[in-house]
């Protein structure tokens, strides 16, 4: 990772890969970093929907106040925004320079207007990092998911990269993990909010 160097990917390829938006069923404006930042991102929104390809991007959901109207403007199928808490104090802490808070608020005027016009997309989920210091917050995650009036709650297993992380990481606790899992699977039934969960370790095929 010391070699990483921060770039954007270049217009001139997004462009020359366009006449592929037509067979493609998916363009996924995401990689390392934020792709909201990138400086063309509502034209590369506007170029795919020339196209038949559906839109995805996952967002830390800092900017989507800026881009709610594009949102809609050029038919975003799907995006995801990554959340590592259900209380700003935990989400707040792991993500360093989001603020759940103003996500929330976010997302609620998103939905709002949603619902207002009578439209079926975007499609919303919060992506959440299970770890060991939030994977208890996963069933609040799962109402305030309800609150807001998105449809779904992703979770996913942090990877470690380093020894610093390596605590955090929830191999070892699978009855535990499974506890919340099913508690969070009752709620989500129960509110009618869609979860994808990993496989407690263990229990994969």
């Amino acid at each position: 990772a010391k070699d990483f160097k921060p770039t954007v990917f270049s217009m001139d390829w997004f462009r020359y890969f366009e006449p592929m938006f037509d067979t493609i069923e998916e363009v996924t404006l995401m990689g390392w970093g934020e792709p909201t930042m990138h400086p063309n991102f509502v034209e590369m929104l506007e170029l795919i929907d020339k196209h038949s390809a559906r839109k995805y991007f996952c967002t830390n959901g800092m900017r989507l106040d800026k881009l709610k109207d594009d949102l809609f403007k050029y038919h975003v199928d799907v995006f995801g925004v990554s959340v590592d808490g259900a209380t700003p104090e935990t989400n707040n802490r792991i993500r360093r320079g989001s603020d759940l808070n103003k996500i929330e608020e976010n997302l609620k005027e998103i939905v709002r207007i949603k619902k207002e016009r009578g439209f079926k997309y975007p499609w919303i989920n919060f992506v959440f990092c299970a770890m060991k210091s939030n994977i208890h917050e996963l069933p609040e995650l799962v109402r305030l998911a309800a609150r807001i009036g998105i449809e779904e709650v992703k979770v996913v297993y942090l990877t470690a990269f380093d020894d610093t992380l390596a605590k955090e990481v929830l191999w070892g606790c699978e009855k535990e993990v499974k506890e919340i899992f099913e508690e969070a699977m009752a709620l989500g039934e129960e509110l009618g909010i869609i979860l994808k969960l990993p496989y407690v370790q263990g229990e994969d095929v």
